[in-house]
């Protein structure tokens, strides 16, 4: 009996080793180099529609960002800020290199809008977007300019990802007003070095509190979550200083008549 092989056999076992040569480079293509160091490099924001600092911006719904990497949308906690709050939750679409941002509303005339951007955006292998990224724009013929920054420590340790919120004094007129119930008009989120911004604000008297968001709706309850207070009423353009201002996390629960007196 004859085993070797036949020319039967022959294309079959080129097919099957033609095969996996295919498949072991397809994999090699996918797979990442052996060696090198690893991506340490945060993505960073490249471009707006509208464009950052532009004005006179026709009225619209949306504002398209781009990044200089691919970018992951968080499996939890809040992606985008934006300031003023609208009314309802906002829309994001995430696409590659790039995310649609679509308010419930068209834009409202003469305002700044405000647009940060948490940390809890990242690339493929896991690193953050610095939480410090923003953009401003107006549909108005210029930019509110008002500022407002400072540091969130807790025995001298910066406190980075605590929301850092701004209300309107002219909410808590009404004496009955608790925090748990209202949303800021302005958040942002303090940077790994503890530190908030708020830039492009209309000059009007403010109330601001950094809290640690337990339960990440974006609402203060002073009676469950950490926070600190500033030294100073916050009135941007007025005689006090308001670019480096300290606060100190504290867990007291009588925050209420301190912040709104």
């Amino acid at each position: 009996m004859n085993h070797g092989l036949n020319s039967t056999h022959i294309p079959w076992l080129f097919f099957v080793g033609a095969s996996m040569l295919l498949m072991l480079a397809g994999c090699a293509e996918v797979a990442p180099p052996p060696g090198g160091e690893a991506d340490k490099l945060s993505p960073i924001l490249t471009g707006s529609i509208p464009e950052n600092g532009a004005v006179n911006v026709d009225p619209g719904n949306s504002v398209t960002l781009f990044f200089s990497e691919r970018i992951v949308e968080p499996r939890s906690g809040k992606a985008v800020f934006i300031s003023p709050r609208p009314l309802k939750e906002l829309k994001l679409k995430w696409k590659s290199d790039r995310l649609q941002i679509i308010l419930p509303d068209s834009f409202r005339t003469n305002e700044t809008y405000i647009i940060s951007l948490s940390a809890n955006i990242t690339d493929l292998r896991g690193n953050k977007l610095d939480s410090a990224t923003i953009i401003a724009f107006s549909t108005g013929p210029s930019l509110d300019s008002g500022y407002v920054a400072g540091h969130v420590y807790s025995k001298d340790k910066p406190l980075s990802g605590l929301m850092v919120a701004l209300y309107r004094a002219s909410a808590f007129e009404d004496t009955t007003m608790i925090f748990d119930s209202l949303y800021p008009d302005y958040v942002t989120q303090t940077t790994k070095e503890g530190m908030f911004t708020f830039q492009y604000l209309p000059e009007r008297e403010y109330r601001l509190v950094a809290f640690d968001d337990k339960n990440l709706n974006e609402r203060f309850n002073p009676a469950r979550e950490s926070f600190a207070l500033p030294d100073r009423p916050i009135i941007p353009g007025g005689e006090m200083p308001l670019d480096n201002l300290e606060l100190s996390l504290t867990t007291q629960d009588t925050a209420t008549s301190e912040i709104i007196s």
